[in-house]
Order: C-alpha cells, then structure tokens, then sequence
C-alpha cells in the first residue's frame, strides 16, 4: 500500500473512533422542529472560534461584583505539519512548525497588555529555519467603544489570516499562499493606532501608524518586512499608515465583509532622488449558513518609482503583484446533535508574484502560479484540528504541473 493513502486510512479510522458514531433511529432519520435551531447553535460555535483568541485578550477581568481586578491569561496555539511531494527527487518533510505562547495581562479597567512569543521549526539551530520572535506585544487603552488606543508590535490589518492563523481557524494545512506571498502573513511592525465600533450596526474599523519596509531587503514584498527588526532595530525613516474596514453580522447566517489597504514609502532613503511607494490593498468574504462555509479574498499590491531603486541599485525588483482565492466547505455532522466537526473543503488560488518588473522587461512567468487544494478538517473539539489535504499546484501561464504533494496537520489553540 502507497504510505500515503495509508496515511489517510488512519485519519479515517481517527474520525471514526473519536465520534463513536452510532446507528441512526428512526426517530432521529424524522425531520424535526428544532432542527434549524441545533445547526445554528453548532454553527455559532464554529464562528466564534477565529474570535476566541480576541476574547481571551480582551476579557474585563471582573468579577461577580463588578469591581475591577487584575487578571493575567496565559493562552497559546501550535501545529505540526507533514507535506510530502509525490516526486520522487523531492524529500518529504515532518515539521512542528511553530508553538505560539501568548501571554495578556489587565492592569485596570482600561488598560491591557497583550503579547505572543513564536517558536518556529522547533527553535534556532546553526543551519536551519529555526527562529524565537515575538509575534505581537502591544497596550490597549481602552477609552470607549468608538475609540480605543493601540500601540507596540502590531499585527497589520490586512486579509483574514495575518490577524486570525490560528489551525483551527482555517482549512488547510498550509495557509493560502496569497495570504502568504501576496500578502506576507505573518506581518507584524512596530506602530500605534486607533480601532473601534462605527455608530453604524456591525461596522469596526482599524487605523494604524507603522514603521515602514526596507525594499533593500530583497526583490518582493515577503522580504520587505521588517516585523521590528533589521538585523539589530528597525529603520524607521520612512512611516506607513494601513487600516481595515469591516462589516459582520451572526443573524440569520454570518457574514463578515472586510477591506483593508497598506501606504508606505520603502526605501528608508532615496534611490535617484526618489522613494519608492508600496500601495497593497485587498477585499474579504466569509459567509457560514447550517455548515455551509465560504470564503474569498483578493489582493493587489503596486510599487512606484521602483525604476529609480533599479536604475539606482541595478537590481530589479516586482513592481506589481496579485493574488484571490476562493474556497467552499461544508460540514457534513451539522444534521447530526454532535459538537464534533468534519467538513470536507476545496480551494482555488492563483497568485503573481511578478506581474510587472521594475526594470521594464517581461516577467519570465516562473512566480505565476495556480492551486487546487483539496481536503478534510476535523475537530474533535473547537480547539483542536486534523487535517489532511491534496495539493495540485500548476504553471500559472501554461497550466502544466509544478508539483503536487499530501498534507497532513495537527492544530491546537486554548
């Protein structure tokens, strides 16, 4: 037998015990009243689980009585991760790929503390991807419901999975690479902002001052970041400003609608007299209804004056860049008075990396890709995930194969 399809054979057999599934009654094969009424409540379950992580940050620390106290919460995530390709010449990979601690803390009423430490690759060896960093530390003033005070190392607001990549929060092993190569998660920078509810039911919004990237990093937008530190400290002569604009609502289904853009100069000095500007922005969709799940996004970044960095520098950089994804999932055991959960999902993502260059001539197509990802995720219970995906990955301008690899992961988050 092929070791990977034994592999799914075991998640199988996985699911099957941990739901101790037995035979339906005639009873229960009835269409009932309160049906509807069990989906929805299983499907809220569901939706609060990318908005956990937020509640244990900003829980008021108050008792009973009402009166005020100080509260420390320790919390955290983690995955480990399998991708074997189906190349021979490829070597597969066994990963614990990160385990994140977070650590919040109320000082009073108004004022929290919120930080993540992230372990990744198992840690810092000479030699390989290992790394400690922090992820976020920042204060909340709390002022008012329209109007609040953030300031630290800040996750910036764009797209879905920067600020929300916990495992059980998304499908797939790996994240969508347009929230990876597109926009870079995880995406963090030093700042302070604004962020609160609009006067308008279902609207929040965010507004933050960031230290800028450093274009002389790299030739894309992933090695731009600086995520606080250049080597030693961030340079900070250039400023960003980016926000996120979103609408949600629970009732009768959920929906959540967000925009979100990211303006900054990048050079953190001038190449031919000029700066080169990064403008990225992106719109998102999540929509859930009685284990009927859907999400999209897409994402458009441009730079300007990336000319005078070339002719400057002789280094050609991506001028223009874009990504979207769509994916549907349904969870098959909505119908059924369980709180264990198995949807089987698919994903279309296709992303450009180097739609134009900066030094003129045409791109080579060779950061042009699309991808079908098809898979099962599993949670026993909301904080803890199994996964396991097929991965189709093609020529974006020819549609020839690239690769393909299996995936399986296990997540959890409290």
């Amino acid at each position: 037998m092929n070791p990977k399809n034994g592999l799914w054979l075991v998640l199988l057999a996985l699911v099957i015990v941990i739901t101790d599934f037995q035979p339906l009654s005639a009873q229960t094969k009835k269409v009932k009243s309160n049906v509807g009424r069990k989906i929805d409540s299983l499907q809220r379950k569901i939706d609060i689980l990318s908005e956990e992580v937020d509640q244990l940050k900003t829980s008021s620390g108050k008792g009973d009585s009402g009166k005020t106290k100080k509260k420390t919460t320790i919390g955290g995530y983690g995955e480990l991760h399998y991708n074997g390709r189906t190349d021979p010449a490829d070597t597969d990979r066994l990963d614990f790929h990160r385990l994140v601690l977070f650590i919040g803390h109320r000082f009073n009423d108004w004022i929290v503390f919120n930080s993540e430490i992230e372990i990744e690759h198992s840690g810092i060896e000479t030699g390989t991807e290992g790394e400690v960093r922090i992820e976020q530390a920042y204060l909340d003033f709390m002022a008012h419901d329209y109007l609040n005070v953030r300031g630290g190392m800040i996750l910036v607001p764009l797209g879905i999975i920067n600020e929300t990549h916990e495992p059980p929060t998304f499908h797939g092993v790996e994240r969508p690479n347009v929230e990876t190569r597109i926009i870079p998660s995880t995406w963090n920078e030093l700042g302070i902002g604004i962020f609160g509810k609009l006067p308008l039911e279902g609207f929040q919004y965010k507004v933050y001052l960031m230290n800028s990237m450093d274009i002389s990093s790299g030739t894309e937008i992933r090695n731009w970041r600086q995520r606080g530190t250049n080597n030693t400290f961030s340079k900070i002569r250039n400023i960003a400003i980016t926000g996120r604009l979103e609408y949600s609502i629970s009732q009768p289904f959920g929906l959540k609608l967000g925009g979100s853009w990211w303006y900054g100069k990048i050079g953190q000095q001038k190449f031919g007299g000029a700066s080169p500007g990064l403008f990225l922005f992106n719109f998102d969709l999540r929509f859930n209804w009685r284990g009927l799940e859907i999400r999209g996004l897409f994402a458009q970044g441009s730079l300007s004056k990336a000319e005078n960095y070339t002719s400057a520098t002789g280094t050609t950089v991506s001028k223009k860049f874009f990504g979207y994804y769509g994916e549907i999932a349904y969870n098959v055991l909505s119908l059924i008075d369980t709180d264990h959960y198995l949807a089987p999902f698919i994903r279309f993502e296709e992303y450009n990396r180097e739609k134009e260059l900066s030094n003129g001539s045409t791109p080579d197509g060779k950061k042009h890709f699309k991808e079908v990802t098809l898979g099962l995720s599993y949670r026993p219970t909301p904080g803890v995930a199994i996964k396991a995906d097929y991965q189709l990955i093609t020529d974006g301008n020819n549609q020839t194969k690239v690769y393909d690899q299996w995936n399986l992961g296990l997540g959890f988050m409290f």
